[in-house]
C-alpha cells in the first residue's frame, strides 16, 4: 500500500512540474524574401533557456513559470549581419501557445536604406537639349497648370 501511495506522489509531482511549463514556438524569416527562414538566430528572454533556429527558421521557448498571457521580458534576437524588423512586436510579445511568435529580420542596413527619401531628378528636353529639373520645381509647375 506505501509503494503504491509513494508512486501515486510522484507521479502527481511530475505530472504538476510538466504542466506549469509553457511553450512558445515561432519562426524567424528574411525581410522581404517570400519568407524565407533564417537558421542560426539566437533568441534568449527571462525564465527560458536559450534557443536557436533551425534549419528552417523554427525555434521554441520552454518557460518554467510564465503562463499564457504574460508579457515576456528582456527578450533578445541575435544573428551577426542582421537586424530585427519587428522590434515593436518582440518587445510587446505576449505568450501564446496557440499563435506562433513571427520574427522578421535584414541584412544590416536595409531597414535604414528603405527609410531614405529617393529624390528624382527628371530631364527634359527642349529642343533636343537636355535641362534638369528639381523635383520641386517641376512639382510647382505642375501645380501651377492644374
Amino acid at each position: 500500500m506505501k509503494t503504491k501511495n509513494a508512486c501515486f506522489w510522484i507521479f502527481l509531482l511530475l505530472s504538476g512540474s510538466a504542466y506549469a511549463q509553457m511553450s512558445q514556438k515561432g519562426t524567424v524569416q528574411i525581410f522581404n524574401s517570400n519568407k524565407s527562414p533564417l537558421p542560426g538566430v539566437q533568441l534568449t528572454a527571462t525564465d527560458a533557456p536559450a534557443t536557436d533556429t533551425d534549419a528552417n527558421g523554427n525555434f521554441q521557448f520552454n518557460f518554467s513559470k510564465q503562463k499564457p498571457g504574460m508579457a515576456i521580458a528582456s527578450p533578445n534576437v541575435y544573428k551577426k549581419g542582421y537586424e530585427l524588423v519587428n522590434k515593436d512586436m518582440i518587445n510587446g510579445w505576449i505568450l501564446s501557445e496557440k499563435r506562433p511568435l513571427s520574427i522578421v529580420m535584414a541584412p544590416e542596413g536595409t531597414i535604414e536604406e528603405s527609410m531614405n527619401p529617393v529624390m528624382f531628378i527628371p530631364f527634359v528636353l527642349v529642343h533636343g537639349t537636355p535641362i534638369c529639373h528639381s523635383f520641386s520645381l517641376l512639382f510647382e509647375e505642375t501645380r501651377k497648370s492644374h
